[in-house]
């Protein structure tokens, strides 16, 4: 894949990441305790839970375009994209929405959020790596974080 086409994917990442109401709910996201991120999830009537709604579609599209792109390009791509941090943070919503189901019917979707998933494993495993290894820490993902 030419680096022009992992320039462009970087670039669409970075736009999906840089919306102000992506950016606030992260914001809030990361101050807060794993229960609370569960509990954003739990009321379907309410502003938090649309707020994490948007998240987590947000980065179900990152990952469709990720995953677009050969393996070697999605390594590039990992280097600046905390991948396996996003997951870990919004997993407790992602649980909680799995099992309260994503629709207004209260079905359960286990299939909620399959993709970002898939992408954190893929992330996780290449961290592993020896390319991968100055990733590994939250510490050193967080500095492609983009909020604070």
């Amino acid at each position: 894949m030419s680096s022009a086409k992992v320039q462009s994917t970087i670039l669409q990442i970075t736009q999906l990441r840089t919306g102000a109401n992506y950016h606030e709910t992260m914001s809030d996201i990361h101050r807060y305790a794993p229960d609370r991120i569960r509990t954003m999830a739990a009321d379907k009537q309410s502003s938090d839970y649309a707020k994490v709604r948007l998240v987590i579609g947000t980065w179900e599209r990152i990952a469709i375009v990720i995953k677009l792109l050969p393996p070697a390009d999605r390594h590039r791509i990992f280097r600046c994209t905390p991948v396996s941090l996003i997951h870990k943070l919004l997993q407790p919503a992602v649980e909680q929405i799995r099992v309260s189901g994503a629709d207004r019917d209260d079905t359960q979707t286990p299939e909620y959020a399959k993709e970002l998933e898939d992408l954190a494993d893929e992330y996780d495993h290449w961290a592993q790596s020896p390319d991968g290894r100055e990733f590994r820490t939250p510490a050193r993902q967080a500095i492609c974080a983009m909020f604070g």
